[in-house]
């Protein structure tokens, strides 16, 4: 592992080869297998393979019995320890179980995913305070044969078993990289000599300790969202990267330069506890932060703080959640227990952190959870949580909402084969349980974040929304997506793009799955996930080669795409490197073409100017985050996870303009638009029936209704709703809607595909039965309502005021047509002038273009 010797000499490196693809040299190295004695060992006569149990036997002589012992392992994934025969904690006091003379180590551990190893240090002290050690290494025999009874006894013949494979000393790659090896597993002088290598960069930089608190607040100029710090403003831009290897150290440096001044750092925050979930130490944290602010003095920090748990609900059977398809236990978002371990954790961090010079660093904190640290928990594959304490608060949930005692969940939340939608009148048990389910969610999630607020005064507290949504059998964790956002304890939220070839390649719709105007109405903010595979990486692309971009260029203008994209929405962004291998390939976002993205999208704002905060656009693209509850999961209904995601892919090709709004944000705001597509408006509530029917009445207003609008109730399925609320008879709402328009009064349009018919109060409605199914689909039926097409469909368009962009993956020309006669369009990348309102630009590859018209 490469360690900088300090932080002057880490910039003087970065700041030589910032545009070299190179890592940053290491100033001093420590060599490969010297850091400890205790080495991280597998079996010497199998491979590694997911749910493979290996065994290990350790036999060692004592001059005498210590007066103290301590034993301390790590074993990938799980376990067990014998010593002498006698099952031990993974850590603690073993000085009674040691002798002088023979004694035996034996140890047992499955692998439930990827990497396994396993490591132990025994600390011994004699009656003079002399310390002595006995370490996993060499010595140590392995096998994965499957073995009899009695194997871990001391008088086991183990001679015929191969010597272990030694995989790594404590600084090893992959485990060093997200476990705190270093402080656990190596000897008081080891230590010492680690701790002098990696002096120079633990240093802070004088005078931190005399910097104010932190006071940081969301403040918005114009339509763009920025963190401000003690009365200083910075973008909503995270670089997501924790230190400790030059490839990451490299990415950090190189970021910062190109506008990333804050470094989120995540970690989970049960490897700092011992087997029974109390805290032991945060160092690897403090050496992180220390790391971080050595590389770049001028850095902010957001923490990022991940309580998925999973050993501690192993301890705890009753605290799981049950049912669930996962690869290991993990606890419930019901228990109890589980809130209260997390928040003690929490609590100890908290004393830890605020105590150190580098807190008055720290702008954010971040609670995480669950899998991906989304709070996509149990909403998706894993779904229904069955376990003790779900049960218990469904029925408390039931009692009070339906006065039923002691109700059971459903065994099964997916619907017939070719279902699509929950009928309240058949799956209300089914509804109850998601809905309780996703109070559970936001409960906990709120839990955290109010905690947070609390013990890190000053700071910005976020979540994570997002990956995995639309997915599974229930989407229960999607839903409460507006009372986490609405909370006074959450300032931001972050979500990724859609995670589909149309969306990420050179052309896609790359857009947010949560509305970036709720997060403003709120006056809070969103970022973007820019989870990005770019070339540089094809060879470590092992699932994911169908979202990479294939060459330089298409690197490029995808990130002026992802860039451009805070402008046009309204919303921050942060980078995640989110492919396999980390430390053992550069960083996903440091390349050459990456930077030079960036810094000409930035350029190229710079002339756009501040963005205000009315679009100009006269479409608005509506969706609910509620209808998750009533989806069933299966990937190929129309009206399920499609209408989550490819909507908002395909309308970003259509070649219209439009604001991407919640259902909320639309009857709090409805801004005079005079074209408004109702994605998924299939349940509402008589309120917002009623307020809906009041706007969409009105003169010179085109609604666009897609599929069965207003035919969900409380009764069940209802046709007479939805054409209540159309305005337009149809009929054929249903588990997988089937819908036929009945009224006379409505003509086909779009070649048949739509029904358009005038209200009496003047307004319009078009029903559009089935879900369109590409770009030029929904260009057609917008067209229709009066949008106003730029460009043909196919290329990713989006338009703020006088501002537009075009993005497109396709090779040849492209002519863009503005409503209006314009005097002249100007390039901004380019600073090429067009003197028409029809722009026409070409292209022999993947290309962005910023455009500003000028009046």
């Amino acid at each position: 592992m490469r360690i900088l010797a300090s932080a002057f000499a880490a910039a003087v490196l970065v700041m030589q080869c910032v545009y070299a693809q190179e890592p940053v040299s290491a100033a001093v190295e420590t060599p490969e297998g010297t850091a400890s004695r205790s080495k991280l060992v597998w079996a010497g006569d199998g491979v590694v393979t997911n749910g493979i149990v290996s065994f290990y036997r350790h036999s060692f002589s004592l001059p005498a019995k210590p007066e103290k012992a301590a034993l301390d392992s790590y074993l990938d994934d799980d376990g067990q320890v014998f010593i002498n025969g006698r099952e031990v904690p993974s850590r603690g006091d073993v000085t009674a179980l040691l002798k002088r003379g023979a004694n035996t180590i034996a140890v047992r551990v499955e692998n439930a995913v990827s990497t396994s190893a396993m490591i132990y240090l025994v600390s011994c002290e004699d009656e003079y305070g002399n310390r002595f050690y006995v370490h996993s290494g060499t010595s140590l025999k392995g096998t994965v044969k499957p073995q009899p009874e009695g194997w871990e006894q001391p008088d086991f013949d183990d001679s015929g078993w191969p010597n272990v494979k030694v995989c790594a000393d404590v600084l090893g790659k992959p485990w060093a990289l997200h476990y705190d090896l270093k402080n656990r597993f190596t000897t008081r002088d080891e230590r010492a000599r680690l701790a002098k290598l990696e002096a120079p960069l633990m240093v802070l930089q004088k005078g931190l300790e005399d910097e104010p608190d932190p006071a940081v607040r969301v403040v918005y100029r114009g339509n763009q969202p920025k963190i401000e710090i003690n009365g200083r403003q910075l973008d909503a831009a995270v670089n997501i990267c924790n230190p400790g290897d030059s490839y990451r150290d490299n990415a950090i440096v190189r970021c910062a330069e190109a506008g990333f001044g804050i470094v989120e750092l995540r970690f989970v925050m049960e490897r700092f506890c011992d087997d029974e979930g109390a805290p032991i130490g945060f160092g690897m944290i403090d050496e992180a932060v220390r790391r971080v602010l050595g590389l770049c003095p001028e850095a902010y920090v957001v923490l990022g703080l991940d309580f998925r748990m999973n050993k501690w609900a192993e301890r705890h059977p009753s605290e799981q959640a049950g049912g669930a398809s996962s690869r290991r236990p993990r606890p419930s978002v019901a228990s109890d227990a589980y809130r209260d371990q997390a928040l003690r954790v929490m609590q100890e961090f908290a004393e830890f952190a605020n105590a150190k010079p580098w807190a008055k660093r720290v702008v954010g904190i971040r609670p995480l959870c669950a899998v991906y640290t989304e709070w996509v928990y149990g909403g998706m594959i894993e779904a229904p949580d069955t376990g003790e304490r779900m049960r218990e608060r469904f029925r408390a949930f039931m009692k009070a909402r339906r006065g039923v005692e002691n109700a059971e969940i459903p065994s099964a939340l997916r619907c017939s084969k070719d279902g699509a939608l929950h009928d309240p009148a058949e799956d209300g048990l089914v509804l109850d349980y998601l809905e309780c389910h996703a109070d559970a969610v936001a409960d906990f999630v709120l839990a955290l974040a109010g905690e947070a607020r609390r013990l890190f005064p000053g700071r910005l507290v976020g979540v994570c929304h997002g990956g995995l949504c639309s997915r599974g059998a229930c989407d229960a964790s999607g839903a409460p997506v507006d009372r986490v956002i609405e909370s006074p304890d959450v300032d931001f939220i972050s979500n990724p793009p859609f995670a589909d070839a149309r969306a990420r390649l050179s052309g896609g719709g790359f857009a947010p799955r949560t509305s970036p105007a709720t997060l403003r109405r709120l006056g809070k903010f969103l970022l973007v996930e820019d989870d990005s595979r770019f070339h540089h990486l094809s060879g470590w692309l092992k699932g994911s080669q169908n979202l990479a971009t294939k060459t330089e260029l298409e690197t490029e203008m995808n990130v002026r795409r992802n860039w451009l994209n805070q402008f046009f929405d309204g919303d921050g962004i942060q980078l995640c490197d989110s492919v396999k291998g980390v430390g053992e390939r550069p960083n996903a976002f440091d390349d050459p073409a990456v930077f030079k993205g960036i810094a000409d999208a930035k350029a190229a704002l710079r002339k756009a100017g501040v963005a205000s905060f009315s679009s100009g656009n006269t479409v608005a693209v509506v969706t609910s985050p509620r209808e998750r509850l009533r989806m069933d999961g299966r990937p190929d209904s129309p009206f399920t996870r499609l209408v989550c995601q490819q909507p908002f892919i395909d309308i970003c090709r259509s070649g219209a303009a439009f604001d991407m709004l919640s259902l909320e944000d639309y009857l709090a705001n409805p801004r005079g638009y005079k074209t408004v597509v109702f994605l998924d408006a299939f349940y509402l509530t008589a309120e917002e029936r009623a307020a809906l029917k009041k706007l969409t009445r009105k003169p010179c207003v085109t609604s666009v209704w897609i599929g069965p609008a207003g035919g969900v109730t409380d009764a069940g399925f209802d046709d007479a709703a939805m054409s209540d609320l159309t305005g337009v008879a149809a009929a054929g709402i249903a588990r997988r809607p089937r819908i036929v328009c009945r009224d006379g009064a409505a003509k086909p349009v779009c070649d048949g595909k739509a029904y358009s018919k005038t209200l009496a109060a003047g307004g319009r409605s078009i029903v559009v039965p089935e879900m369109p199914k590409s770009p030029s689909e929904y260009a057609s039926i917008l067209k229709e309502a009066g949008a106003w097409l730029y460009t043909t469909p196919g290329s990713y368009f989006r338009r703020y005021g006088d501002i537009f962009m075009l993005h497109t993956g396709t090779i040849g020309r492209h002519t863009i047509r503005l409503p209006r006669k314009r005097d002249t369009v100007r390039e901004l990348f380019t600073d090429a002038k067009f003197a028409s309102s029809v722009v026409t630009v070409e292209t022999s590859g993947p290309a962005t273009w910023l455009f500003r018209i000028e009046r």
